[in-house]
């Protein structure tokens, strides 16, 4: 049950194109639909579930993953997954729900439970979270894609809860882009951090970026600064994971608040920890 953190070497997309496509209706809303509202004691944000079977071989070891946790949607033990952000759910949360189809006070939707204690997957710096929730029936989770990408002027739609309420949509452009990180001209507030940026093309939403904080900037131009929401790329976000999930495949790890590099073993890796330090006194005594 890996915890992962520090950002470093972040990669080039793999291409860029334009925005700008018509979509069918019905595809918008079912997009839509995958997005929902975080709620914990202290607080409420959005995320959205997430389908990694589509991604590339590059990042199999996110899709396995995912696929093995996962399992059959039959199984009463599987687990659904969803992207939010870092300062939303963290590796301190113990509880919290997700209430998707949340679209008026009249219909507030369907509620599940999260479940961190089956797997958290989490970065503070970039500020995403992969967290584990209960089987969510009756919404198709959002392929992530990282064959489109953007560029500055590209048109994009956020879809998040503001305030905790009920679902909310806006149009905006991206208007900067720096490192692992892309800026927009939103009116986004508390309760928007982990909704999903998307991007239309070839007739469908595809989600490019996570938002996450507001941000003062200088532009490109060297335009004096001004107040942008900002949002982590999701290749960004991909390539992160799966590195640490290649170099720590059984460990949970958060080097994002130091750099120390620290390790922190899963529950499997206690075990065998603590069956290494009882052989250990063993022999110290007895041999």
């Amino acid at each position: 049950m890996p915890r992962i953190g520090t950002i470093s070497d972040f990669s080039r997309p793999p291409s860029l194109t334009e925005g700008n496509s018509l979509v069918l209706d019905s595809i918008i809303e079912k997009r839509k639909n995958a997005v929902c509202k975080i709620s914990l004691s202290s607080h409420t944000g959005t995320g959205f579930l997430v389908c990694t079977q589509t991604l590339e071989d590059r990042f199999r070891l996110i899709r396995d993953r995912f696929a093995a946790l996962g399992g059959s949607a039959l199984s009463s033990h599987s687990f659904s997954f969803i992207l939010t952000n870092n300062h939303v759910v963290d590796e301190k949360t113990t509880r919290a729900t997700a209430t998707f189809k949340y679209v008026s006070s009249y219909d507030r939707g369907a509620t599940y439970n999260l479940r961190p204690d089956i797997f958290l997957c989490t970065n503070k710096k970039l500020d995403y979270t992969f967290v584990a929730c209960e089987r969510v029936r009756g919404v198709d989770p959002l392929p992530i894609s990282i064959k489109f990408t953007m560029k500055i002027g590209t048109d994009v739609t956020l879809v998040g809860h503001r305030g905790g309420g009920p679902r909310q949509t806006s149009h905006s452009r991206i208007l900067n882009i720096q490192g692992p990180y892309l800026h927009i001209k939103n009116k986004s507030g508390k309760g928007a951090s982990g909704s999903p940026l998307f991007f239309a093309r070839k007739n469908d939403w595809h989600v490019v970026g996570l938002h996450h904080s507001e941000e003062s900037i200088h532009t490109n131009g060297g335009e004096p600064k001004q107040k942008y929401r900002r949002a982590s790329v999701i290749w960004n976000i991909l390539v992160d994971a799966q590195r640490q999930l290649r170099t720590n495949p059984s460990l949970r790890v958060d080097t994002s608040l130091s750099t120390s590099n620290a390790l922190l073993p899963t529950k499997g890796g206690r075990m065998l920890s603590g069956l290494l330090l009882l052989i250990i006194a063993y022999y110290w005594f007895f041999c």
